[in-house]
C-alpha cells in the first residue's frame, strides 16, 4: 500500500465480505458440497486427523467437492471488491485506489514467483478461490470510473516509517532459496522452483512436484522412534501408518534417520517420507513430505542441506524495516533501489514496493519507501 486510500480499500474489501455475509453463505455451500466428498475422503482410507501433512494427503479426495465452493468464492472477492469501491467513494477517497492496489498485489505476486523461480507461477482461475490480481484491476477501475476523492499519501507515509518489513528473525528467515534460524542455530535451501512460507509452528516447501514442511515434536533421543512417531501422527487414528524401513545417517555432521511409505489416497499412489534430524540437548527436527509416487527423491537436496549455523552467522540476522525518504534532484529509480537491503532484484522490488509500473519514474521531493536493515 501507498497510501492511506489504500489502506482504505483492503479494509472496505473486508468489510464487504461481512455486509455481504460471504462467510455464512460460503460455509452453507461448502458443508452441502462436501458430503459427497466426505464419502470419497472416508472410503479413500487415508486419514484426515490433525495433522497437516494429512490434511494435504486427504485433500486430493475432496477436491471435487472443494472446486464446485471455489467459483462461488470467486464471485465474492469480485462483490467485495465493487462493495469495497462504494465505501471508498461514500468515505471521501479516491474510489481508484482499489485498482492500484490490486495492481501492487499482482505486481507482487508476479515478483515473488520470479524470486522464487517458479516462472509465471499464477494459479490457475478455476483453482484458485481469489480470482487473478490482474483481472480485478480492470474491474475495479470499470467500477471506479472518473470518480476522485484524497488519498492521504503524506500521513501514510509518516505513519509506516520504521516499520518491520517481512519474517522477524525470532521465527526464522527465508532469503531467497534459503531458511534461516539465528536462534534454532539451523539453515536449509529448498529446491529450485518451490517456495516457503514460514510459519509459527512449522516452515513449508510448495511446488509442482511436491510439498514439505519442517516442524519438531516431542523427541525422547531414539530418532528412529520419533520418526515412526511422525508417520504414526500422520496416519491418525483410523489408519496404521508406518515407514517400509528406516535407515541412518548423517548429514553435515547431524545425526539423522529417514523412512519412507505408499500410500494410495484414493486417486493415486504417494510417497510419503519423514527425514529426521538429532540437533543434540534433547532437540530434533524433521521435514514431512509427500511426492506423487517415484519421485520421493524431489527433497533430496533440501534434506541434504541441513547444517547447523555458527553464532557470527546467526548474528547477522537482522530484521529489516521500512525507511521513508526523500527523492532528491540528482535521485532515480535506480539510484535509490541500490539503498535496498537485498543482494538480488533490487530495482523490481523498489518498483513494486512504491507502485513503480512501466517506465514511471521517481518525483525530487516526494517521498518513498525503502527497505533497510534495523540497526
Amino acid at each position: 500500500m501507498n497510501n492511506e486510500a489504500e489502506l482504505a480499500a483492503v479494509l472496505g474489501h473486508e468489510v464487504g465480505h461481512v455486509a455481504a455475509r460471504h462467510s455464512a453463505r460460503r460455509q452453507a455451500a461448502a458443508q452441502r458440497n462436501q458430503l459427497g466428498g466426505l464419502g470419497i475422503a472416508i472410503l479413500s482410507s487415508v486419514l484426515l486427523g490433525d495433522n497437516p501433512l494429512g490434511n494435504q494427503i486427504a485433500q486430493t479426495a475432496m477436491q471435487g467437492s472443494q472446486l464446485l465452493t471455489l467459483k462461488y468464492s470467486r464471485n465474492q472477492e469480485i462483490e467485495a471488491d465493487n462493495l469495497g469501491v462504494q465505501y471508498l467513494t461514500g468515505a471521501g477517497y479516491d474510489p481508484r485506489s482499489m485498482a492500484t492496489l490490486l495492481q501492487s498485489l499482482a505486481a507482487q505476486n508476479s515478483l515473488d514467483a520470479q524470486l522464487q523461480g517458479r516462472g509465471n507461477a499464477t494459479i490457475p482461475s478455476w483453482a484458485s478461490t481469489h480470482p487473478d490480481p490482474a483481472s480485478r484491476v480492470q474491474n475495479a477501475l470499470a467500477q471506479a470510473g472518473n470518480g476522485a476523492g484524497v488519498t492521504n499519501r503524506d500521513t501514510f507515509m509518516r505513519r509506516i516509517d520504521g516499520l518491520m518489513y517481512g519474517d522477524d528473525p525470532a521465527q526464522g528467515v527465508i532469503e531467497g532459496n534459503q531458511f534461516i534460524h539465528p536462534e534454532l542455530r539451523l539453515s536449509f535451501t529448498a529446491p529450485q522452483g518451490f517456495y516457503m512460507v514460514n510459519g509459527t509452528r512449522a516452515v513449508s516447501i510448495n511446488g509442482d512436484a511436491g510439498r514439505s514442511m519442517l516442524t519438531t515434536g516431542p523427541y525422547n533421543g531414539n530418532l528412529e522412534a520419533y520418526v515412526r512417531s511422525v508417520f504414526a501422527a500422520i496416519g491418525g487414528d483410523q489408519q496404521r501408518l508406518e515407514p517400509s524401513s528406516t535407515q541412518r545417517t548423517s548429514v553435515n555432521g547431524i545425526p539423522v534417520v529417514f523412512g519412507g511409505a505408499r500410500v494410495n489416497n484414493g486417486q493415486q499412489q504417494v510417497d510419503v517420507t519423514v527425514f529426521a534430524y538429532d540437533f543434540g540437548n534433547g532437540q530434533a527436527f524433521h521435514f514431512q513430505s509427500i511426492t506423487p509416487a517415484g519421485q520421493a527423491g524431489t527433497f533430496n537436496s533440501m534434506y541434504n542441506s541441513m547444517r547447523r549455523i555458527s553464532s557470527a552467522e546467526a548474528a547477522q540476522v537482522v530484521p529489516r524495516r521500512i525507511d521513508i525518504v526523500t527523492a532528491g534532484r540528482s535521485d532515480t529509480v535506480q539510484t535509490l533501489a541500490r539503498r535496498m537491503a537485498y543482494s538480488d532484484a533490487q530495482e523490481q522490488r523498489f518498483r513494486v514496493l512504491n507502485g513503480l509500473f512501466g517506465d514511471a519514474q521517481v518525483i525530487p521531493g516526494r517521498e518513498f519507501k525503502i527497505v533497510v536493515r534495523a540497526n
